[in-house]
Order: structure tokens, then sequence, then C-alpha cells
């Protein structure tokens, strides 16, 4: 199938990379249009929309899809989970096959009614990490960790979270990043930013490792977490839907109340647990391996197939083979910008 990506912005093209990866490792043609005087022929027309008005809907993009004979559909990558559908000029809104995002709300009617039944999902991560299993979780030095932004919006409970746990005795190691990018953490919890690298090695030494909600429920430390086989402790995610793969409460990794009230009793469990624990963290490492791990641009098949079954009104089979797709094919985990 011949496709073509359109996007408002530079990180919104950047985050579907591993998406055309995925559509190339299977064969399929991917052009991403620049240049608007003439359109190619495609099959489908992907755009990628800014969240907000703030960046309007292009019009050379309205006109070209305008005149494309092709099926069209658009898709968004961002921290709220309501779909910019008002920036798209109606007649276009109409058109489309369906509507992309990593992370919908599991609450339909949350959804709005005129794109609720087109639906569908996107990578749920926005870079690929490595497994490495490190030592097992009695070995490890650090019993809880966490580092992350002090978010606002609609999603306080970090700043909640960290204090609790403080407050129950529990040994936590790390806190809330002060930087330029992000608002000043309280002074109790401010940590330095770490590397991702510093980060990753923190997570190798940590038994049981925090998944606390962000700007939105899900965040890529989720992944993070499965990747360096540490008891994932994860704040209730009910309340969206994404491509998991089939991951399990309680199998893959531990939820815990979206109001916080379990959390201290359950990361005092595990801690006093571990064989318990470790259990869990290998099921979700091995999950993790099976199902999420990449290099490059190379999306994981299982994750793979698991979001274009969500796309709706289309069939997308594997493409044709040929020299270029092979040899393109061939090359996805050693690329990382598409």
């Amino acid at each position: 199938m011949r496709i073509i990506f359109t996007e408002e912005d530079g990180i919104t093209h950047t985050q579907t990379r591993y998406l055309r990866g995925g559509l190339l490792r299977n064969y399929h043609h991917i052009r991403v249009l620049h240049n608007f005087s003439q359109i190619p022929p495609a099959d489908l027309w992907l755009h990628g929309l800014y969240q907000t008005s703030e960046i309007p809907f292009p019009d050379q993009i309205r006109q070209g899809m305008e005149r494309f004979k092709g099926h069209i559909s658009f898709f968004q990558h961002d921290d709220r989970l309501d779909f910019a559908i008002d920036k798209i000029p109606p007649d276009l809104r109409k058109r489309a096959l369906f509507f992309l995002r990593n992370v919908w709300p599991a609450d339909i009617d949350k959804i709005d009614p005129a794109i609720r039944d087109r639906t569908g999902l996107l990578n749920p991560f926005l870079k690929p990490t490595c497994a490495i299993a490190g030592s097992e979780l009695k070995r490890r030095p650090c019993p809880i960790s966490f580092y992350g932004s002090p978010t606002r919006g609609r999603c306080f409970t970090r700043i909640d979270a960290l204090r609790l746990l403080k407050k129950a005795g529990l040994p936590l190691l790390g806190g809330l990043y002060v930087s330029p990018q992000v608002p000043l953490p309280p002074a109790d919890l401010a940590v330095n930013v770490l590397t991702r690298r510093e980060y990753l090695r923190t997570l190798a030494n940590t038994q049981v490792a925090l998944v606390l909600h962000g700007y939105n429920p899900l965040t890529f430390r989720l992944f993070e977490c499965f990747s360096r086989r540490c008891l994932a402790m994860v704040q209730d995610l009910s309340c969206i839907c994404f491509a998991d793969c089939g991951l399990i409460p309680g199998q893959h990794f531990v939820a815990f109340k979206q109001d916080l009230s379990d959390l201290a009793d359950r990361v005092r469990y595990y801690l006093g647990h571990l064989g318990e624990a470790q259990t869990i963290a290998d099921a979700g490492f091995a999950h993790f391996k099976r199902h999420f791990q990449f290099s490059g641009v190379n999306l994981p098949q299982p994750l793979y197939r698991e979001i274009i079954r969500t796309w709706k009104g289309i069939e997308l089979p594997s493409g044709r083979k040929t020299p270029y797709t092979c040899g393109v094919r061939w090359l996805l985990p050693f690329i990382h910008s598409l």
C-alpha cells in the first residue's frame, strides 16, 4: 500500500517515525510530503495534528486532501486525552476513515460522538529501550525509586504520592526534577535532573519502581520499568486504553488506586515479599521483550499488528516484496529517523 504522511509540527513528525517504521517493515511504501504542488498517487493519507489551534489546519494540506482520491485519516500524539477535531475542516472530518491516538479514554462517553466509532491506536511509547534483566530484586540496593517532572493540570498526584511514601517512612529514592522547562517542585521533593543513562542505571538497581500519572495517565516510565525488570508499581490505568499487547495487572505489574489510598500498603507488602515481586517483575520483563523491545525504528511485529487491527474501514495486509522494500526492512534496526 502507498501511504502519505504529513504533520503540523516537528514533534509530531518525530513521534510518528515508529509507525512509519512498522509500515515499512511490512513492505508498504511511505512518502512524507513537504511540497504540495503535486500530490503523488497513494491509497491513504495520514495527517498529524498539533493538539491546539495554536497551529491552524494548513490551507495547502486542506486543498491537497480535497483533491486527493484515496482515503484520508488523522492522528494526534500528545498528553491531552481529547482529540482536536474542531481544527479539521468539516468536510474532511466527515470523510476521514479513522482518528488515531496513542491513548484514548476507556469511557467512550468521553470521546466526541462524531468520531467515537472511528477511533484507532498508535504506538503507546515514544522511544525504544533495550531489555536488560539486571540482578534479582533481592540483590538490588534501592528499595523504591521515582524520578520525574512535577506535572500540573489534571494530575497533581505525583507530589501527594511521594509525600505519602515519605510520611509512611518508606525508603524512597528520588523526587521531582528542578528544570527550566517545568514548574518548580516543592523544596522537600526537588532533585536534579538525571541523564537518561543515569536514570536507567537507577532503575536497574531498584526493587519497586513507581509509575505515577503525568500529564497523561500513561507515561513512558511504565515501559522503562519493564525493560529493567523492576516491579512496576503502577497508578491505576483502567481509565484509558492503549496498545498494551495483553498487559494484566497482578501478572505483569502491580496496580494501586488512582486516589493513592492503598499505595503505601502495597509498596510495603511487596518489599516484604520479594519472591512474589520477582515473579511479577519477571513476567513484565518477558512481556516487554516479546512485545515492546526494538531498536532503530523497527517497530516489533506483535505491537504493529495490535495497532493496525484497530484501524477502521481499511485492510492493511503486507505490501509487495521488492528489492527496495526488502532493503529498507533490513535497515530499519539501524535507522533512527524517518
